[in-house]
């Protein structure tokens, strides 16, 4: 039996016929990944990293927490276009 024959039957995986596909959703803000701010913003990457980490004396960071996010397959950081803006703005 080759993979066309096995593409042929049908499994529990298969939809309906008539059943319609989830359409993808849009991701409600634009993000970037830390080396696209990094050569946005004219840094290294490492400085990207650092304005990510909370200071110990103050317990604050220059780009938000509610900023930037972890992907949860490879744990690679984005962070969104409205702190983006902003630290191009200078109000970070």
């Amino acid at each position: 039996m080759t993979w066309l024959d096995r593409r042929d039957r049908r499994t529990w995986l298969d939809r309906d016929e008539g059943a319609k596909r989830p359409k993808a959703r849009k991701p409600s803000a634009r993000v970037y990944s830390v080396k696209s701010v990094a050569g946005l913003l004219d840094v290294s990457k490492a400085t990207v990293y650092k304005w990510l980490m909370e200071d110990e004396e103050t317990g604050e960071s220059v780009i938000p927490a509610a900023g930037w996010y972890k992907m949860p397959s490879n744990g690679s950081i984005r962070i969104y276009d409205w702190v983006v803006e902003k630290l191009l703005k200078g109000e970070l």
